[in-house]
């Protein structure tokens, strides 16, 4: 049995657990992994997170390729929870629109293929909760993400709009 306590302290009076297994001292606990918390709000019909597009290098060829890329779309996922609100139940061909602001230029993705493939795991969260029918050329009509830069507030605004 562990210690209440999140972090080791060599100061801390043994707790009455640790009496009863004979151990001089509390043991460190181990640490949970940290989930990153990403913001989204609504402006209009646009969706405005701080989540930033990640580039298929980050998955591509890797040991854990297909982790890093499910964890990916689990993150684009949780931010869409709240999102079939703002852009209601699919009907037909959608118009999906993203802007990705950086703090500068040398944070662009520079390969057309990389801003390409980034846009995957956020399709296919689209496509899981039910704001887009498929992500076949018949159902989305995708223009290529556009970048621009804005040093107080990197973000990325995803529009869909009904065609």
């Amino acid at each position: 049995m562990f210690c209440n306590l999140r972090f080791y302290n060599s100061d801390h009076p043994t707790c009455r657990s640790c009496i009863s297994q004979g151990a001089n001292t509390c043991k460190p606990q181990k640490q949970k992994k940290v989930r990153k918390r990403y913001e989204a709000y609504q402006r209009g019909n646009v969706l405005v997170c701080t989540k930033d597009l990640r580039t298929p290098n980050d998955w591509t060829n890797k040991e854990y390729g297909k982790r890093i890329y499910r964890g990916e779309r689990e993150a684009w996922k949780r931010l869409f929870r709240g999102a079939f609100f703002i852009w209601g139940k699919p009907t037909g061909r959608r118009r999906l629109t993203v802007t990705r602001y950086v703090p500068g230029k040398n944070h662009f993705m520079k390969d057309r293929t990389n801003i390409e493939g980034s846009m995957k795991p956020l399709e296919d969260a689209l496509v899981n909760m039910g704001i887009l029918i498929d992500d076949k050329v018949e159902f989305l009509h995708r223009e290529e993400p556009r970048q621009e830069v804005d040093k107080t507030f990197p973000r990325v605004e995803i529009e869909i709009e009904d065609m």
